[in-house]
């Protein structure tokens, strides 16, 4: 069977030339909006930024031709995934960050070397390592197809949280005025997390 060819379209869309299969086609079926052109026998998908890397990820153990410049880089490839997972754009933007900077360090995406650039965040926070850890096991696994050799998370020091009583929590918000003592009171009352007060 011959391999899956994307090419630029007009309107804004991008041309998918699909050598006929049953699983491909059901596939296709999944993207949002795609389309069968019947009299040109041809799919066309909304030529958005992440649809690249979402046809790379669809078409995983096809030969999939993308023509030239429409390759997304490695970060939309990450960002993409990361919507396909539904996380959170802070969380996706974190993952991207760390990959960032693992390829600036080891100038390629070669997963051997993952663990020893964690090591070198040996004197950071554990949740920091964490982080880490989790954003390249994340692109390894789900973006570049290539998992990691299992590493050691790193354990989180217990600490108790300090607690104000009730009375010094009125004695607290009696003191604050206007919206800082609105935002106080609903974060305190409804355990709203402050960036979900914020926006």
């Amino acid at each position: 069977m011959g391999p899956i060819r994307v090419l630029r379209g007009g309107g804004g869309r991008l041309i998918v030339r699909l050598p006929f299969s049953p699983e491909r086609v059901e596939k296709m079926r999944t993207l949002p909006g795609r389309r069968w052109h019947a009299a040109e026998s041809f799919w066309s998908v909304p030529h958005t930024p992440e649809m690249p890397a979402a046809l790379l990820k669809l078409f995983a153990g096809d030969a999939l031709e993308l023509e030239a410049g429409l390759e997304p880089s490695l970060e939309d490839r990450i960002l993409a995934a990361a919507r396909a997972r539904t996380l959170s754009p802070r969380t996706a933007a974190s993952y991207a960050y760390w990959v960032r900077r693992f390829l600036a360090w080891a100038g390629r995406p070669d997963a051997a070397r993952v663990g020893e650039f964690l090591e070198g965040l040996q004197g950071r926070s554990a949740s920091t390592y964490n982080q880490a850890l989790h954003a390249l096991a994340f692109v390894f696994d789900e973006v570049i197809g290539r998992p990691l050799p299992k590493l050691v998370r790193a354990k989180m020091p217990l600490r108790l949280p300090g607690v104000l009583s009730r009375e010094e929590v009125g004695l607290l918000l009696e003191r604050m005025v206007g919206p800082t003592q609105l935002m106080a009171t609903l974060l305190y009352g409804s355990g709203l997390r402050l960036l979900e007060c914020c926006s």
